[in-house]
């Protein structure tokens, strides 16, 4: 894990000098963040940055680097993310790659049908405990419109959790091994599949 988030350090702070590489070497060939639009939009999917429906921002950097962040709400409470991109296309189109974190808060009194010792299928109350993730994604964005600067996109990456997803059983139930598997599904972490629109600014 340790050697993930060095990765992303240094995928980071690639993506914080882009800008100042360009300006000192006066390279031309690829569009300035001058000429690239501000991106607002949404997106949905399994395991998804923002959750399971959310709101993202992007804001081109100089060459064919981005920065991003985003909200929504997920199976694990709201979520939250930022992020540094890498398009193989300085017009922000084509395949890109990402890396960043994504944090689900948890939430409290959370009602779920689920087997337990007691029954095969009754209510149960839990807390689910906050989640931080570490995720690598890659997109293949469309342009949309005579424009170019609104895009559909598609997204596949993996998310590893920074520790276990943890939560209680506020109810007093015991729960059985399935319902324990179905948690650990619906935890954040794990393959990525999303889907959504942005729209230059």
């Amino acid at each position: 894990m340790k050697k993930a988030a060095s990765c992303l350090t240094v995928f980071m702070m690639l993506a914080c000098f882009q800008p100042l590489r360009a300006q000192s070497t006066g390279y031309s060939g690829r569009t300035s963040a001058v000429d690239v639009p501000f991106y607002i939009g949404f997106s949905t999917g399994i395991n998804n940055e923002c959750g399971l429906l959310g709101l993202n921002l992007e804001l081109p950097l100089a060459n064919a680097f981005s920065l991003g962040a985003g909200i929504g709400e997920g199976s694990w409470g709201y979520k939250t993310y930022g992020e540094a991109r890498y398009y193989f296309d300085a017009d922000k189109k084509g395949w890109a790659l990402g890396a960043g974190l994504s944090y689900s808060t948890g939430a409290t009194n959370v009602p779920l049908s689920l087997e337990t010792t007691n029954s095969n299928s009754e209510k149960v109350i839990l807390t689910l405990q906050s989640v931080t993730n570490l995720f690598f994604t890659a997109y293949k964005f469309y342009n949309l419109g005579h424009s170019g600067k609104n895009r559909f996109y598609l997204e596949l990456g993996y998310a590893a959790p920074l520790g276990a997803a943890k939560y209680t059983v506020t109810s007093g139930q015991t729960l059985t091994q399935n319902s324990e598997n179905v948690l650990k599904i619906i935890s954040p972490g794990g393959l990525e599949f999303g889907l959504g629109f942005s729209f230059g600014l």
